[in-house]
């Protein structure tokens, strides 16, 4: 069974790993959240990283965190390989710009392309666009997707402190029409708790598609906790996608997930809307194992085709 890793979060060198750390952890939650993952795959406890926490500042973490992900750095061709004994034919890295809102500078869209292009039958990427640097950021679109060659753009609106449907980012959308490129949007739930959830609710999506008809949307992790909202929301507009991921397969199948309704409607009235993503390292797993969980799924194989593969292949250009 083929797939397409529409969200592989990170390919494994230093500087991405890096950069995730101290992106992520400047937000005490997602350190928590993701650190625990870190520490159990290089051997610690979570009693271990508690203690850490409890004698260093939210600085000296994020060092130590750093070096130890770096032992998930792995030269491009063996991740490559691994993606290939797995059955995966690309896989997609999103990339992020936040930098006015958080002052993390970002990793270069150009750093970026310059890993997919070594490897341009095996990976893909999505620009990072910070909206709050205006026409700078429209230009970087069109220079990330004509120039650069990558594959679509990445907005946070959390990370940006903006609605999705907040008109500062509505040249942006414009730009990603004329290109005819996705946008993904991160669509759940997050852990800063400086701000509202309700960044992440898929209502916006349903205003945004309401005036961008024509704007491929690609809705990451999936709207969880709003699965319900999210699933009539891709129903209702033709270019909106679900893109599941950030949650490991086996326990979405759990009474009570939250995932029930995309479980069901996934499978029937819009099979043709959902893609799929391994969010691996943040998972603390390779992407075989996620992969291979996905297939255990209880949807038919019809479907699983189309959330793995198919729906993905059709949306990428």
């Amino acid at each position: 069974m083929r797939a397409i890793d529409t969200c592989c979060f990170v390919f494994p060198t230093k500087e991405i790993l890096r950069y995730m750390v101290y992106a992520w952890g400047h937000f005490e939650g997602y350190l928590d959240l993701f650190g625990r993952n870190i520490v159990k795959a290089v051997g610690y406890s979570v009693e271990e990283y508690e203690k850490l926490k409890k004698t260093m500042s939210l600085d000296e973490l994020r060092d130590y965190m750093a070096n130890l992900i770096e032992k998930f750095a792995i030269p491009l061709n063996s991740f490559v390989k691994m993606l290939d004994d797995a059955g995966i034919e690309k896989a997609n890295h999103i990339n992020e710009d936040v930098e006015t809102t958080t002052g993390v500078k970002p990793l270069s869209n150009d750093y970026i392309a310059s890993i997919v292009k070594e490897y341009p039958d095996k990976l893909t990427a999505f620009a990072g666009i910070d909206p709050h640097k205006g026409e700078k950021a429209v230009k970087e679109v069109e220079r990330a997707i004509t120039k650069l060659e990558l594959s679509g753009i990445t907005l946070y609106p959390f990370k940006h402190r903006l609605h999705p449907n907040d008109p500062k980012y509505y040249p942006i959308y414009e730009k990603c029409i004329e290109l005819d490129v996705p946008v993904w949007i991160h669509t759940s739930n997050n852990w800063d708790f400086t701000v509202s959830a309700d960044y992440g609710h898929p209502k916006y999506l349903d205003k945004l598609a309401a005036k961008y008809p024509d704007l491929k949307i690609i809705a990451g992790h999936a709207g969880w906790p709003w699965v319900n909202e999210m699933v009539i929301v891709a129903w209702r507009h033709k270019n909106i996608y679900i893109e599941l991921s950030a949650f490991r397969p086996k326990h979405i199948v759990n009474p009570g997930s939250g995932f029930e309704p995309l479980l069901y409607y996934g499978d029937r009235t819009i099979r043709n809307k959902v893609v799929w993503g391994s969010t691996w390292i943040l998972l603390g797993m390779p992407p075989k194992n996620v992969l291979d969980e996905m297939k255990q799924l209880p949807v038919r194989k019809e479907s699983l085709d189309k959330w793995l593969y198919e729906n993905a292949k059709k949306l990428f250009k």
